[in-house]
């Protein structure tokens, strides 16, 4: 890969990427550095973006798989009691499952919040 490097003389010097860390001359006559460049942090710069490791730690993975079985247990559950009260089949029994998954998943993220506020613990990798 070709790169232009500045020299003091205002002029810019084409260096390629395997002379990185050597001393190339511009044509005013001065030598130029060429800078060192270092892989990026997680190893090489050929890899696929698709095949980086995952950013949440495990605890975010459980709470993850928390909030899906939370929703889906609460809608389930929320099913059972809009047939119980014969509100089965209206729009009223889809408002309430809604409602009550989105309110257990608020639950779920708001344990998640006071874990990482009052505890510190960490969901995610930096």
């Amino acid at each position: 890969m070709n790169v232009q490097i500045p020299c003091g003389c205002g002029q810019h010097v084409a260096a390629d990427s395997s002379q990185a860390g050597l001393a190339v001359r511009c044509p005013c006559g001065r030598e130029v550095e060429v800078p060192a460049w270092r892989r990026p942090p997680g190893g090489d710069d050929r890899e696929r973006a698709g095949s980086r490791p995952s950013r949440l730690t495990e605890l975010g993975w459980v709470f993850v798989i928390l909030a899906v079985v939370v929703v889906l247990v609460t809608g389930a559950a929320a099913g059972s009691v809009c047939e119980f009260i014969g509100l089965q089949g209206t729009r009223d029994a889809k408002n309430f499952r809604v409602i009550m998954s989105g309110g257990a998943l608020v639950l779920v993220c708001a344990a998640g919040a006071v874990l990482r506020v009052v505890f510190g613990v960490r969901f995610y990798r930096e």
